[in-house]
C-alpha cells in the first residue's frame, strides 16, 4: 500500500511515519548490525581459546593417494576421492570436502613459490572438475 494517498488527504503526517515506522526500523537495524559486527568475533575468539586440540602445530604431507594430516593428538588419511572442489585466495587454498566443510592451507605455510605451485599443480590434478559432485 502506498502511503503517498494517506499523505496526500492529510489522514497521516510524514513526521508520523517517520517516528512510528522508519526511525524504530532503523535502530533495530543498527543494533542488528552492531551486534553481529561485535558479537561474531566474540564466538570466534571464545571457540579458539576453547578448542586447544585446534591450536596444535599442523604437518600435512601430500602423497599420491591422498592428504596425510597430523598433529600431536590425531593423524587423518584423507584420499583424493573425498574432495569435491578447491579455491586459491590470495593468502590461502581451500580444498572442499562438501559445500560447507574445507580444509583451509594458509599460503604462508609453503616454505617456497615452488612448493607452492607443486601443491596448486596436484590440486588441479587431483581434484578435477570431473571428480566433483
Amino acid at each position: 500500500m502506498s502511503l503517498l494517498p494517506l499523505i496526500q488527504s492529510g489522514k497521516i503526517i510524514l513526521e508520523e511515519i517517520i517516528t512510528t515506522v522508519i526511525l524504530p526500523n532503523l535502530i533495530l537495524f543498527l543494533c542488528l548490525y552492531l551486534g553481529i559486527k561485535i558479537i561474531t568475533p566474540l564466538i570466534l575468539k571464545y571457540n579458539w581459546k576453547n578448542q586447544p586440540a585446534s591450536q596444535y602445530e599442523i604437518h600435512v604431507e601430500v602423497v599420491e593417494e591422498g592428504l596425510i594430516i597430523t598433529t600431536p593428538v590425531a593423524e587423518s588419511n584423507l584420499k583424493w576421492g573425498i574432495f569435491q572442489n578447491w579455491l586459491e585466495t590470495p593468502n590461502l587454498f581451500l580444498v572442499y570436502q562438501t559445500k560447507s566443510c574445507c580444509n583451509i592451507f594458509p599460503k604462508r605455510a609453503f616454505s617456497s613459490e615452488i612448493e607452492m605451485n607443486q601443491f596448486r599443480d596436484i590440486l588441479r590434478e587431483k581434484v578435477s572438475p570431473t571428480q566433483r559432485n
